[in-house]
């Protein structure tokens, strides 16, 4: 074990983790951009030549962007460096969490990403973009959004203070409660619950009230958006959510 390294880390296996359902707003093109940069550094970034020996990428997740690590990936050959895991289940979160030491955030919307808390909570340092982040100075290292390879540089400037970090210190910190965060957002789907569900006929009726020409528009869009949204998103192919029940 190198002096200094937690969890017996040393500077040539740092492993970075990140778990998102990679749409187009998650920015996984810097992500990109940190992987490619394991196979060629970028000479405007000072710290990206480090990570060539000292970062390994766990990649969690599905969605219309996951194509393009694949391709980052193969283009540059790095199948040893970088581990896809396509979708996780939730159950297995903390699992794929707890094997890496970074948690690596590219979000340009979440300004209160529940990710980076369960990474923290799980004792990850974590690298984020710059677009309103909740964690305390000391356990997040942020980047700026523009221009894309500042995640580079944010990678590089976590590895450096990580052997500072101690994951215990940082999982036992009592910043967030999720029994509260449970309960709270268990009273918001209550209150939705006992909201009335009007009926495609009573919604239309409402619409036609709007105005002579306007209400029959908005009726038509209304009618057009429901046939595709059925015809797109048909039940079957929906993921339940399944009711788990934990015995005390």
């Amino acid at each position: 074990q190198e002096e200094g390294w937690p969890l017996g880390l040393r500077p040539v296996n740092a492993r970075i983790g990140g778990l998102t359902r990679e749409p187009h707003h998650e920015q996984v093109s810097a992500g990109s951009i940190s992987i490619s940069s394991l196979h060629s550094p970028s000479p405007s970034s000072p710290s990206s030549s480090d990570l060539d020996s000292q970062v390994r990428f766990v990649v969690g997740g599905d969605g219309p962007k996951h194509v393009r690590l694949e391709e980052v990936r193969e283009k540059h050959s790095l199948q040893d460096r970088v581990e896809m895991l396509d979708a996780v289940p939730h159950s297995r979160v903390r699992s794929v969490l707890v094997t890496g030491h970074m948690f690596l955030n590219s979000s340009l919307t979440e300004a209160f990403c529940t990710a980076i808390l369960e990474a923290a909570s799980c004792g990850l340092l974590t690298v984020s973009t710059r677009v309103g982040c909740v964690l305390p100075d000391d356990m997040v290292v942020l980047a700026e959004p523009d221009p894309e390879d500042d995640m580079v540089r944010a990678i590089g400037k976590a590895i450096s203070i990580l052997p500072s970090i101690n994951p215990e210190e940082m999982h036992n910190r009592k910043l967030y409660s999720w029994q509260d965060v449970a309960k709270r957002t268990e009273i918001v789907y209550d209150r939705a619950m006992k909201c009335s569900n009007r009926s495609l006929l009573e919604r239309l009726s409402r619409f036609l009230s709007c105005g002579a020409w306007a209400g029959k528009v908005l009726c038509m869009v209304m009618i057009i958006d429901y046939l595709l949204w059925r015809l797109l998103q048909p039940d079957d192919d929906i993921e339940k959510a399944p009711d788990i029940s934990f015995r005390h």
